[in-house]
């Protein structure tokens, strides 16, 4: 990429789970959930995003670049975290995905 090129574009990683009807279903019935969408989305808050036309929740990392352990704890992390919005929900049928994203500017 040239210089010129590469102040247009940037990349980001985007860490979360699938959307999956069941995921979706419990995050409708959480109050903390339906508060964090209405207020404003800091970066290390969840936030729904379409990809390859399916959604997501989850966060972009800070990060550029991550070890495999760094990763693991994202995930272990975020997992905790979004089950505190659904607390009936198991972990199994969460499915992490980490996502590159172009950002044309």
């Amino acid at each position: 990429m040239d210089k010129s090129t590469s102040s247009k574009a940037t990349t980001k990683l985007f860490a979360g789970f699938f959307l999956s009807s069941e995921l979706k279903m419990h995050l409708n019935s959480s109050h903390e959930w339906k508060s964090l969408t209405v207020t404003p989305v800091d970066s290390q808050e969840f936030r729904e995003i379409h990809y390859d036309n399916k959604k997501y929740v989850g966060h972009y990392l800070p990060e550029e670049k991550l070890t495999l352990a760094e990763i693991k704890a994202y995930e272990l992390q975020m997992t905790q975290k979004l089950l505190t919005y659904c607390p009936k929900l198991t972990s199994t049928h969460l499915k992490f995905s980490l996502l590159a994203q172009l950002f044309i500017h």
